[in-house]
């Protein structure tokens, strides 16, 4: 895979890509030498500024976005990357902003169980204490049988 390899490999796993989303393209980076940007087609609705010679400025020439820079030997997992973040995979948008929203929905009753477990306990420490200091509890010996 490395050495003269790279570019045959790339072009491979490109195709392979373009079959998961055809606005799709891998190119070498101008501002991290080594490394490949895999980006995807887009529209820019407004003008940003720019630096001539950089990867910004060949994205919003040609209209395209980074998805993800790699190294050359990360490329095995672009397309594993590209299935865990896809959100169609989740139904859209909406639907994953209704995942997200149920996530943290039960995140938050959890911590406030977690909260109320500790001062629950606090409290029954509180409570152990004092019964001990006005003599409501004694300790009783073992007697042996």
């Amino acid at each position: 895979m490395y050495g003269y390899g790279i570019p045959t490999y790339v072009k491979t796993l490109v195709k392979e890509w373009r079959g998961y989303d055809r606005f799709l393209r891998m190119r070498n980076s101008l501002d991290e030498p080594g490394k490949f940007i895999l980006e995807r087609k887009t529209r820019y609705l407004d003008d940003y500024p720019f630096v001539y010679g950089t990867d910004r400025q060949v994205q919003l020439k040609d209209e395209y976005r980074r998805v993800v820079v790699v190294e050359p030997r990360e490329l095995q997992f672009v397309r594993d990357h590209l299935r865990i973040t896809d959100i169609q995979r989740w139904g859209g948008a909406k639907r994953l902003a209704e995942v997200q929203r149920v996530a943290e929905e039960n995140d938050r009753a959890r911590q406030e169980r977690s909260s109320q477990t500790v001062f629950e306990a606090a409290g029954d420490a509180a409570y152990e204490h004092i019964a001990w200091a006005e003599g409501r509890r004694v300790a009783g010996g073992w007697v042996s049988p």
